[in-house]
């Protein structure tokens, strides 16, 4: 679709540039207070709830921090489509990534798992995979992923 096609007040954009893939980390989970990890194994295709973890007293070598209302991507075999939004705060593995939106005026948070669970979305991240065994897609191939999205001014200003 161009952007002559799209309706009034609409634009492209690309999916980093409203989508923070945040970098936050944790040298010592449970001396930092978090008690619960999340790996690939705790997130159900097609799920977007977190309904089993592991506990970082039980060890884990997992330091990717995240809050609640983020949203967990796997980026290991993305056909997989393991998306969840964290409702605690946590560890996670490498191979998860905690994404957040950059803007609520742009993008609401509470859409940005739907997005994640798009066909468009799952297409682009398995296409972009590198790897035979356990494919992987990076940051840079999925914030380049085309959306369109609509202005809008928050109705308390």
């Amino acid at each position: 679709m161009t952007e002559k096609q799209m309706k009034p007040g609409w634009r492209k954009v690309q999916f980093g540039e409203v989508v923070r893939l945040s970098k936050a980390r944790g040298a010592d989970p449970l001396a930092e207070g978090y008690e619960r990890f999340v790996g690939l194994e705790h997130l159900e295709p097609g799920d977007l709830r977190i309904h089993s973890w592991g506990n970082v007293a039980d060890g884990v070598t997992f330091t990717s921090v995240f809050q609640p209302g983020q949203v967990l991507f796997g980026k290991r075999r993305a056909y997989q489509r393991k998306v969840a939004v964290a409702d605690f705060a946590g560890v996670c593995s490498g191979d998860i990534y905690v994404l957040e939106s950059l803007d609520a005026n742009v993008l609401l948070p509470e859409l940005l798992p739907f997005i994640c669970q798009t066909d468009a979305f799952f297409e682009h991240a398995v296409g972009t995979s590198a790897g035979s065994l356990s494919p992987r897609t990076n940051w840079t191939s999925l914030a380049g992923l085309n959306l369109r999205c609509r202005r809008w001014r928050n109705s308390f200003e």
